[in-house]
Order: structure tokens, then C-alpha cells, then sequence
């Protein structure tokens, strides 16, 4: 992993988490039924990726969008996000408690 595919990689899910918050405060359905904005913007960007844009593409014969909007570098950083992120929450889970004794 690259660093720039690393910052990209997180840029792209800011601005996924920004347009979501817009699209939440604006569809009320979302607002009612309590949608996260986490959940909105994975959907969002689970339809922009090569498995459902890059599929469709290839459907409609557009070689352009056959690999979705990510490239690939950033899309690899994207698939290890979620290793790295569970792994600093159950690290710091115990942090500043007592461990009991035997």
C-alpha cells in the first residue's frame, strides 16, 4: 500500500460520507426510518464499485466504467480498511481496566 492510495482511499469514503449525510437530511424516509449514514454511504459506494457500476458497464458494452470509478490501488486499501480497523478496536478495548487476577 501506497501512501496517496491510502490518502485517496480515504478521501473517496469522506466525500461518500459527506454526500450520504446530504442525502439523509434531505430524503426524509431515511430520517424516519433511522438509516445510518454509515449504511448510506456504503450502499453508494458499493454501486459505484467494479462488483454492481463495473457489471452493469459490461452489460451495456462501456469499457470505461468496467472497473468502477476506484482504481485499483485505492479499491485493495478499501478491502484491508476493515482488518485494520477491527483490529485497533479490540486492542484498545481493555485499555485503562483492570485486569483481574487468578
Amino acid at each position: 500500500m501506497e501512501f496517496d492510495s491510502i490518502l485517496l482511499a480515504f478521501v473517496l469514503i469522506g466525500a461518500l460520507l459527506a454526500f450520504a449525510k446530504f442525502l439523509r437530511m434531505k430524503i426524509k424516509f431515511f430520517q424516519k426510518y433511522f438509516i445510518p449514514t454509515s449504511l448510506i454511504a456504503g450502499l453508494i459506494g458499493l454501486l459505484l464499485s467494479e462488483d454492481v457500476l463495473g457489471r452493469f458497464a459490461s452489460f451495456l458494452d462501456m469499457q470505461v466504467l468496467t472497473s468502477g470509478i476506484y482504481p485499483e490501488k485505492v479499491r485493495d486499501v478499501m478491502i484491508d480498511l476493515p482488518e485494520i480497523g477491527i483490529t485497533i478496536i479490540f486492542a484498545s478495548l481493555f485499555l485503562g481496566k483492570k485486569i483481574p487476577g487468578v
